[in-house]
């Protein structure tokens, strides 16, 4: 079952580089870690590609906006009990009403208009992935380092260096921004896809870390969930 959300634009990816002597040769120097998922989130392409999102999607945005709010009122006629839920009973009576059809389009039209502006958020991450290694590889120079790993694939280092801000600063120089329109024949990597995943709970988090920081600020009761969207298949 899925719950019916206000519709909002995607905020809608892990890899990693390791840069690495063989195993069996000894490690002059001090061993670096990066979290790229960080790099990504603070650099300033990926804010720019986020900027770029509501002016360059407009169209398809207001689309998906109408389309869920249209679906949302079909959903609300499905749930005979009002309990904001629609089960396996109420589906299938739903199958049977003359709404039934509307509503499967919606969901195939909205889940097309979510892909477009998702693609874009995707190949603005690839172009910024494609600047992560030389990024790197210059932020390790500075720094004099010979290893870098991500913080997870650390288990114990005597000696370690967060080179995340070096990469940050490395990678705003190489790409101050990047588009969000791919070309026509472009098609998104696995990877590209999954960052952009790592990209978009990352920022979930920090924003509701931020909304935490206001409320306790301003000594406001931590905002309540809708509870008036109902909930459909």
């Amino acid at each position: 079952m899925k719950t019916l959300k206000p519709f909002a634009i995607p905020a809608v990816l892990a890899a990693s580089i390791a840069f690495a002597a063989p195993a069996a040769a000894q490690v002059q120097g001090p061993i670096a870690t990066v979290d790229m998922t960080n790099v990504i989130v603070a650099s300033n392409a990926r804010a720019a590609a986020y900027n770029q999102v509501p002016t360059t999607y407009a169209t398809q945005i207001e689309a998906e906006r109408t389309k869920s709010a249209e679906l949302q009122e079909i959903y609300k006629i499905f749930d005979k009990n009002k309990d904001n839920q629609i089960d396996d009973a109420e589906l299938a009576a739903a199958q049977k009403l003359p709404q039934y059809p509307r509503a499967q389009a919606l969901e195939q039209e909205i889940s097309q208009l979510s892909a477009q502006v998702e693609a874009g958020l995707m190949f603005a991450v690839e172009q910024i992935m494609g600047q992560m290694r030389p990024a790197i590889e210059q932020a390790a120079k500075q720094k004099k380092v010979e290893i870098v790993l991500q913080p997870s694939a650390v288990v114990f280092a005597p000696t370690t260096i967060d080179i995340t801000q070096d990469v940050i600063n490395a990678l705003n120089a190489r790409l101050p921004t990047v588009t969000v329109v791919p070309p026509a024949d472009w098609q998104p990597s696995q990877r590209s896809a999954q960052m952009l995943q790592e990209v978009e709970q990352r920022l979930r988090v920090l924003a509701a870390l931020q909304q935490r920081q206001q409320q306790a600020q301003s000594g406001a009761a931590p905002a309540q969930g809708n509870d008036e969207a109902p909930v459909g298949r």
